[in-house]
C-alpha cells in the first residue's frame, strides 16, 4: 500500500485574539470579547494560492476552519486574483 502524501505544508502557529467592535468602547458595562484570528502574509498568494481581492469561503466544522475559494460563474472578481505579488526590494 503506498503511503498518503499530506497536502498541508508546514503549519504556522497563531493566536486566537480578543477585541471589541468600536460601537462597543463607549458602553458599559463593557460587553465581552470578540475572538478573531489575524491572517496576513505573502505566504497567502505564493504557498496557499489565494490572491488579493479574490472571494474566498470560510468553512468551519468541529475546531476547524477552512478557507476555499468561493464558487464563481464569472471567474475571479479580481483578474489580478491568481497572480503571484512580488514584495518591493529584493526580498527572497
Amino acid at each position: 500500500m503506498a503511503a498518503q502524501q499530506n497536502p498541508f505544508r508546514p503549519s504556522r502557529l497563531y493566536t486566537i485574539r480578543g477585541d471589541r467592535y468600536a460601537y462597543q468602547l463607549q458602553t458599559w458595562p463593557m460587553p465581552p470579547k470578540v475572538p478573531f484570528l489575524y491572517l496576513r502574509g505573502y505566504w497567502i498568494e505564493r504557498e496557499a494560492g489565494f490572491g488579493i481581492g479574490q472571494r474566498v469561503q470560510i468553512q468551519v466544522a468541529d475546531q476547524r476552519i477552512v478557507i476555499v475559494p468561493a464558487p464563481s460563474s464569472h471567474g475571479p472578481e479580481n483578474p489580478l486574483a491568481h497572480r503571484i505579488c512580488q514584495p518591493p526590494g529584493n526580498f527572497v
